[in-house]
């Protein structure tokens, strides 16, 4: 049995693309990705802090997103998914949350930095894909909530295409609940 190097243990790392790209010990959940795809629509992980719920999320958001397609061998090459990848390999477009992001205060304060939070994080997404949103998609809707309540000007360019597919990845910070 070889040396183990406990300093390549990723604690308190959730980026999944890291570990793999750096090395850190990693514990292989992908053989769950197929039981994950038949559970249902909505999911709701609840495991003790540091458990590797986000970590998780992540490695479903490499996974399905179609941006990480040309890294699927380095990251699930030598896993059980990548042995056996199923029909939804990096087929959606991903909108990665993470609410640990979002300070807290009184609930103006959560609720002004949660629409800033927002509105980075859909800039961002639209940025990912420029194939299928237009430049500057959030700021001509005016801001998350407009982007919720918009019916026509906001709406990805390609509706029947890979935006008709997405998936969002949410991790839920506790400090929210």
């Amino acid at each position: 049995m070889g040396k183990w190097d406990a300093t390549k243990i990723p604690y308190g790392i959730s980026d999944f693309a890291r570990i793999r790209r750096e090395g850190y010990y990693y514990v292989d959940k992908t053989g769950y990705v197929p039981t994950v795809e038949s559970a249902g629509s909505f999911l709701f992980f609840v495991r003790p802090r540091r458990f590797g719920k986000s970590l998780f999320v992540d490695m479903l958001r490499c996974y399905y997103d179609l941006n990480e397609k040309t890294n699927f061998e380095k990251y699930f090459g030598d896993l059980a998914i990548g042995r056996e990848p199923t029909p939804n390999r990096n087929k959606y477009l991903v909108l990665a949350l993470d609410f640990s992001k979002v300070s807290g205060g009184d609930l103006s304060a959560q609720e002004r930095n949660f629409d800033e939070y927002m509105c980075k994080r859909l800039d961002a997404f639209a940025m990912r894909y420029p194939d299928v949103f237009a430049p500057d998609f959030v700021k001509s809707c005016g801001g998350f909530a407009e982007v919720l309540r918009s019916t026509g000007a906001c709406r990805p360019k390609d509706l029947d295409g890979p935006a008709g597919r997405l998936h969002p990845a949410i991790a839920v910070a506790d400090h929210l609940l």
